[in-house]
């Protein structure tokens, strides 16, 4: 299980410091729909690596959230899980 902690610190890397060959592809990951939701979070992270950091094709993509808008990190990542176990695009 991901620390919170470690979230954290992931959420707070710095982009142009990252060397694009070590990121996952999110177009690479599969997500297995016989998971519940919080494994399939849980499996999404351990795959991806960084949440707020990965490829798509040939670009860095970095997330960052508005905390005002009360939706968590979990809220989110179940819900692109759900969307790529659905077989649906993001």
């Amino acid at each position: 299980m991901i620390l919170p902690e470690e979230l954290k610190r992931m959420s707070q890397i710095d982009v142009s410091s990252v060397n694009p060959d070590e990121l996952v592809d999110v177009r690479d990951v599969q997500i297995d729909k016989n998971l519940n939701d919080e494994e399939r979070i849980e499996d999404y992270i351990e795959k991806i690596k960084n949440p707020y950091v990965y490829k798509y094709g040939d670009y860095i993509v970095k997330l960052e959230f508005d905390n005002e808008s009360g939706i968590t990190l979990n809220e989110l990542l179940e819900e692109m899980a759900k969307k790529i176990a659905e077989g649906m695009t993001l």
